[in-house]
């Protein structure tokens, strides 16, 4: 009998061992804001972010606070150059936008944004990029040019913002793969329709949707993170240029809407 109590307890250990590094892994962090949102923080969005430039005065506090949760949550670093506070609004606008309509997110797979002040070298190639999600020994980082930052948030009219589209790769890879299809986000039986919607567009861009850019005919996860740009940056165009490509985005990153 003791012998089948001692295997029994063991047993039961090694679970609860286990579940808690499972838990350690999802567990997310947090901290929360104990001071007001500061007005010079305010400044630069009311001056430099257009998508808060658009929001009511009664919805900016919401916007404001998850501005601040991310700055509190995640590390920003420079590369050979001082990270000042108009690198980390706007770095932080980048990560908010395409979550502010989600319930709880978390970048789960984000430890550090680096930030260069031109365009840099991708590792192990001779390509230069103005933004990167990592992969490999680079897993968990994100980097992005400091002037192609700037310029995401001052032309608000070519869909183009790299900060946005780095986070929705970001947040493409929360499922382990980056392939297009936010799988935490979509119903299951949404995601053939979306990748026929991708596959549909993709061969149309620049030809009879010249308003979506080639980048996004790369692949359906460039074609995500392309395209999002384009609907979180000129929602009324999307709108009126392509409706269905629209709803399918709205479903997405905001789910809300579909519920009224």
């Amino acid at each position: 009998m003791n012998e089948y109590w001692f295997y029994g307890l063991l047993l039961a250990g090694m679970l609860v061992i286990a579940y808690l590094r499972m838990k350690k892994k999802q567990r997310v962090y947090r901290r929360m804001p104990d001071r007001e949102f500061p007005e010079e923080w305010r400044i630069i969005l009311e001056k430099r972010v257009p998508y808060y430039q658009r929001l009511s005065s009664a919805i900016r506090k919401d916007f404001e606070k998850e501005i601040h949760i991310f700055l509190l949550n995640y590390k920003i670093a420079g590369a050979d150059i001082k990270v000042t506070d108009l690198d980390r609004i706007l770095i932080a606008a980048g990560a908010v936008i395409p979550t502010y309509r989600l319930v709880k997110w978390h970048y789960k797979k984000l430890e550090l944004i680096v930030v260069f002040p031109e365009r840099f070298q991708i590792p192990e190639t001779d390509q230069m990029a103005s933004g990167l999600v990592g992969w490999g020994e680079m897993e968990g980082q994100l980097w992005l040019s400091r002037r192609a930052l700037y310029k995401g948030f001052h032309i608000d009219n070519d869909n183009k913002n790299v900060a946005i589209h780095e986070f929705i790769h970001l947040m493409d890879m929360q499922d382990g793969l980056v392939d297009g299809v936010l799988e935490e986000l979509m119903e299951e039986a949404d995601i053939e329709p979306w990748l026929q919607l991708v596959a549909d567009k993709s061969k149309k861009i620049g030809i009879n949707h010249v308003s979506i850019r080639e980048y996004a005919k790369a692949n359906p996860a460039e074609f995500l993170a392309a395209t999002g740009e384009f609907y979180f940056e000129s929602p009324n165009e999307m709108r009126n240029a392509h409706p269905k490509l629209y709803r399918a985005l709205d479903k997405i990153f905001n789910p809300k809407a579909n519920w009224w």
